[in-house]
């Protein structure tokens, strides 16, 4: 009999670390379906690159991108890989590489058809219409805004791309000429921006209505858009932005012939611009200022 019992009780301790480990294991977090790391770096560099580029830190969004780049390469993703070609354009052509721009932009569509990421290639093709219009001076403008329209059912899922295909197709409008136009498609952008809070695009929003005004000779509807530009940037402390804003102001007092308001507008985004270090930009407000009453 004791025999017996001591051979259940030896059992019963050999056999304890296994029941233990399978019950430590059951309850251990169950391990991911998918890793998620580097893409998820890959995107947040992508964010700050457009980041960088709309408060004027060019160099900053460059090396955003080619990390990005770098990480969506690595891992084969085919999304993140179309995305930082776009990102990679709107650089370029940010710094005034309109070609390179629309080379990249191209490439971008050509490896979005290529993945079947149809939304992607609708998007490459509205930049493409952006860099279109600027390379042409706004000629041909009338069949770019219906290239874009076009493209809109491919991106309303989207909001950003849909806000960004509404306000290339303002920019167009504009070109065309069609004042109405190009403010209803501008401030369905703007819509966008502020119900998604991204601040410093809404900014640029009412930035482009006022150059559509300013261009109609609305010089006081332009100057009523930049102060709506301007508390944006300000909200963002979007400092490039805040300077530019400024500096457009004194353009459109000097075409109002309001030459001591210009001066002022001129000093404050020099101020501004010396400030937050961007010297060439304040230099442009320094020159723009010494020029008031030499025209």
């Amino acid at each position: 009999m004791n025999v017996f019992i001591n051979r259940r009780i030896l059992r019963g301790l050999v056999f304890a670390p296994v029941v233990f480990f399978l019950a430590a294991c059951s309850s251990a977090p169950s391990r991911p379906a998918e890793i998620l790391t580097e893409r998820n770096l890959a995107s947040s560099e992508l964010e700050a690159a457009y980041r960088s580029m709309n408060t004027g830190a060019y160099e900053g969004a460059l090396d955003y991108i080619n990390d990005a780049r770098r990480r969506a390469v690595a891992v084969d993703d085919p999304v993140l890989r179309v995305e930082s070609s776009i990102a990679l354009g709107t650089a370029l052509f940010t710094a005034g590489d309109v070609d390179g721009a629309l080379a990249e932009w191209k490439r971008a569509e050509t490896e979005a058809e290529e993945e079947n990421l149809a939304e992607l290639a609708a998007l490459a093709r509205v930049y493409t219409a952006k860099g279109t219009l600027k390379k042409n001076g706004g000629q041909g403008a009338a069949a770019v805004s219906k290239s874009i329209q076009d493209e809109m059912e491919a991106l309303s899922d989207n909001k950003l791309y849909t806000a960004f295909a509404w306000q290339t197709l303002g920019l167009s409008r504009k070109y065309e000429g069609l004042t109405a136009e190009a403010e209803e498609a501008l401030m369905e952008s703007f819509r966008i921006h502020e119900e998604e809070l991204y601040l410093e695009s809404a900014a640029f929003d009412w930035f482009a209505v006022a150059s559509v005004r300013s261009e109609a000779g609305d010089y006081d509807g332009a100057l009523d858009a930049l102060k709506e530009a301007l508390s944006f940037d300000r909200r963002s402390e979007n400092k490039y932005g805040v300077g530019e804003d400024w500096l457009a102001m004194g353009k459109v007092l000097m075409k109002a012939g309001r030459k001591e308001d210009a001066l002022k507008a001129f000093s404050r985004s020099g101020e501004i611009f010396s400030a937050a270090g961007f010297r060439r930009k304040a230099e442009e407000a320094e020159a723009l200022k010494a020029s008031v009453y030499s025209n």
